[in-house]
C-alpha cells in the first residue's frame, strides 16, 4: 500500500509520496503515478478542476479499482467541474470516498457499470436544471453515508436510480432543495431498479420527496426517515404494461400524507407505521 498525497498549492514537480512533494493534481496520481490497488489518495483543501487526458474536465475512473480518496473536510476539499465533475466507467468497483465534496455543473457523479463503490461525509451538488447530484446506471452496491446532496438553483434530481441498480443504500442523508424529486427509483423496461435501499435520512425542501418511474422499479425501501417541506412527498409515474412491484415506505416521520400522488391505475406500495407531523 502507497499512500499519495495531493495538494492545490504544491510546488509543480513532486512525486506526491509526502505532503512537501505532493501533487497537484488528483489525476496526478490515478494516472500519472498509477495508483493501486489498496492505496491511499489524501487530498488537501483547496478546489480542484483536473483537466485529465479525456476530452472534458471531469475526473474519469475507468477500470480504477479500490483506491481510498480522502479530503481534508466536507467544505475543505471541493471537486468542482464544469459538466459532470466524477464519471465511473467500466469496473470501476470498490473505491471509497471520504471528507469532500463534488460538485458538478451537470452532475457530481456518474456510475455506469461499476458498484460497491463507498462515499462518506460527502456532499454531492449539482447546479444546472437538468443537473442531477448522483446518476447511477447499471450499477449496485454502493454505499453513500452521512453524505448531502443539494440542488443549487433549479437544479433536477438528488439520487436517480436507473437501470439495474441493486443493492445500492442511501443511510443517514440529507437531501434538499431539488427542484423534480430528491430520489428517483427510475428503473428502464427490460432493467428494473430493486433492493435499493433509502434510511434515516433528511428529506425536505423538494417538489417531490420518492419518484418513482416511468419505468420498471420493485422492492426498494424508504424507512426511518423525515421527510418535510416537500411539495409532493411520493409520486408514481408508472408506464403502462411495465412491472411493477412497489416500494416499501415504512417507519418513517411525515410533515403532510395529504400531498402523495399516484399517476398509475394500480400499484404495490406499502405505508405502514409512519408518523404525521
Amino acid at each position: 500500500m502507497t499512500i499519495w498525497y495531493v495538494d492545490k498549492a504544491a510546488a509543480p514537480g513532486g512525486d506526491g509520496l509526502s505532503p512537501a512533494t505532493a501533487f497537484q493534481y488528483i489525476s496526478d496520481a490515478v494516472y500519472d503515478a498509477g495508483a493501486g490497488v489498496g492505496d491511499i489518495i489524501n487530498i488537501a483543501a483547496g478546489t480542484y478542476s483536473d483537466q485529465l487526458p479525456v476530452p472534458s474536465d471531469q475526473l474519469q475512473m475507468s477500470n480504477i479499482d479500490s483506491r481510498s480518496f480522502v479530503g481534508s473536510g466536507m467544505d475543505s476539499t471541493i471537486i468542482s467541474v464544469t459538466g459532470n465533475a466524477m464519471e465511473f466507467l467500466v469496473n470501476s468497483d470498490g473505491n471509497s470516498f471520504s471528507d469532500m465534496t463534488i460538485r458538478g455543473t451537470s452532475k457530481a457523479v456518474y456510475m455506469n457499470s461499476s458498484g460497491s463503490n463507498s462515499f462518506n461525509r460527502v456532499k454531492f451538488l449539482a447546479s444546472t436544471s437538468a443537473g442531477i447530484a448522483v446518476d447511477l446506471f447499471v450499477a449496485s452496491g454502493n454505499v453513500f453515508t452521512s453524505c448531502e446532496f443539494e440542488g443549487i438553483g433549479t437544479a433536477k434530481i438528488g439520487v436517480s436510480l436507473g437501470r439495474f441498480c441493486q443493492n445500492n443504500i442511501i443511510n443517514r442523508c440529507i437531501l434538499r432543495n431539488w427542484s423534480e424529486a430528491a430520489v428517483h427509483f427510475a428503473g428502464q423496461a427490460g432493467g428494473p431498479c430493486n433492493f435499493n435501499h433509502v434510511l434515516s435520512c433528511w428529506i425536505y425542501d423538494n417538489t417531490i420527496g420518492i419518484k418513482a418511474g416511468p419505468q420498471s422499479y420493485s422492492q426498494n425501501r424508504v424507512a426511518g426517515c423525515v421527510l418535510f417541506n416537500n411539495n409532493t412527498v411520493v409520486r408514481h409515474d408508472m408506464a403502462g404494461g411495465l412491472p411493477n412491484y412497489g416500494i416499501q415506505i415504512h417507519n418513517n416521520i411525515v410533515q403532510d400524507w395529504g400531498d402523495v400522488v399516484y399517476n398509475i391505475a394500480s400499484f404495490e406500495t406499502t405505508f405502514f407505521s409512519d408518523y404525521s407531523m
